[in-house]
């Protein structure tokens, strides 16, 4: 959840977080603010592809078996991953 908050909010949450910093380490933490929020922005993004790749190849294969509630256990095991 801390994560979603600070790629949604990461501008109000880098302010907020920078404004408790002494100002000798201010440069230092923007830099490093500057770099962890493309990057875990691409890791959400990865474990979304996956989540959905996961989920739909489950989905496709139960399928071919004729598995009962296919959609729900695709889902969820989209979900577990």
């Amino acid at each position: 959840m801390l994560i979603l908050f600070t790629l949604f909010g990461a501008d109000k949450s880098m302010n907020a977080t920078l404004n408790f910093l002494p100002s000798k380490s201010l440069k230092c933490c923007f830099s490093l603010f500057a770099r962890w929020i493309p990057c875990l922005r691409k890791f959400l993004r990865g474990q979304i592809i996956e989540t959905f790749s996961v989920g739909f190849i489950s989905v496709i294969f139960l399928s071919v078996f004729r598995v009962d509630f296919v959609l729900i256990i695709g889902i969820i095991t989209g979900l577990a991953i």
